[in-house]
């Protein structure tokens, strides 16, 4: 039997071809071309630097504009998820590791492992964040039921 060839996996297979409806799959296309319709779930794991240096200037305040103010893709209506305020908790608790980033012109996108907040035994998620390099997030997305709605706390753990 020939040996497994190894190829440049991204960072997780990816959830894209998983998005079975016309409409999500579109929007997530309009997402991604923020950072060049890049699928960040497909970017090769070297690609990705991890270095602490190059995080965007992401405050409080960004976070809170975000969670609260930013328009659903779902409902139209503002987020207004007060319950991933507390997101910090995630990072304060050590759940929160291997942050990498890359670049995209003004834009940042940052992707990390985050444990669950329920299932502490199961695989850590791998949500992502797309932001600019002032520090405005713009979106994330998460691999968890919850973050298909776009702000999940795993989302906002990364930024």
């Amino acid at each position: 039997m020939p040996p497994k060839k190894t190829t440049h996996k991204g960072f997780l297979p990816g959830n894209y071809a998983s998005i079975r409806s016309k409409e999500c799959r579109e929007r997530y296309e309009a997402r991604i071309s923020l950072i060049h319709s890049v699928d960040p779930y497909k970017i090769p794991k070297n690609d990705w630097e991890d270095c602490m240096e190059l995080w965007p200037n992401i405050s409080n305040i960004n976070v809170g504009m975000y969670l609260l103010f930013s328009v659903s893709s779902y409902s139209q209506n503002e987020l207004m998820n007060y319950k991933s305020l507390l997101c910090y908790q995630s990072f304060a608790n050590g759940w929160v590791r291997e942050v990498l980033l890359k670049e995209f012109g003004d834009n940042r996108l940052m992707i990390a492992k985050v444990n669950h907040s329920q299932k502490m035994s199961e695989k850590p998620l791998t949500p992502w964040v797309i932001c600019e390099k002032e520090g405005k997030i713009l979106f994330g997305r998460c691999d968890c039921m919850a973050g298909l709605r776009e702000s999940c706390s795993h989302v906002i753990s990364v930024s």
